[in-house]
């Protein structure tokens, strides 16, 4: 058998249901979960680590879109499949996968409804601020923009102006 093959077609197979057109939106979104569920069973942290943290990752982005099962419980495993990949996505060894799934976590705190809301926001702007760091300006101006406007947005929408005023600054000032 070549299990690394099937694994990889289960996992491209879950793409093609996460953004199917055609067919129930919700139960396209079920299928891509198990599809990479399915995958997982081959690309095991251990075995293969880059694999496994990538279809977490992935799988968690399913977890957000997905519209059957309680909104908190689907929150909840989308925060804790992407703090998964980030064992592996680590800042030393994937800076920039690791700056993306940072950026992930941070709007999945955004939307978490379980725990402490101020400690949630907390979290996500932590979260953004370093993957502002490695989204720098001068090395991802597109992804930094996107994450300054993200932590910029949050900032305002918590009413604190004093904060959103320069990350809008630094969301305006990059050049593409």
């Amino acid at each position: 058998a070549m299990p690394f093959e099937w694994a990889a077609s289960m996992h491209n197979l879950a793409c093609a249901y996460y953004y199917r057109i055609r067919g129930d939106r919700g139960e396209n979104i079920e299928q891509a979960s198990s599809a990479y569920e399915q995958s997982l069973k081959v690309f095991t942290r251990k075995a293969m680590p880059v694999e496994w943290a990538q279809t977490t990752m992935t799988l968690a982005t399913t977890y957000s879109k997905r519209i059957h099962g309680e909104k908190a419980k689907n929150i909840e495993h989308m925060i804790s499949a992407l703090e998964q990949s980030l064992e592996v996505r680590t800042r030393e060894a994937m800076p920039n996968k690791w700056a993306t799934s940072m950026t992930n976590l941070a709007s999945a705190y955004v939307e978490r409804i379980r725990g402490d809301r101020t400690e949630n926001i907390e979290q996500a702007i932590d979260a953004y601020e370093q993957s502002s760091e490695v989204k720098t300006q001068a090395a991802m101006s597109v992804e930094y923009r996107q994450t300054s406007r993200l932590l910029a947005n949050l900032l305002a929408d918590e009413s604190r102006w004093k904060e959103a005023a320069p990350a809008y600054a630094q969301a305006l000032d990059v050049t593409e």
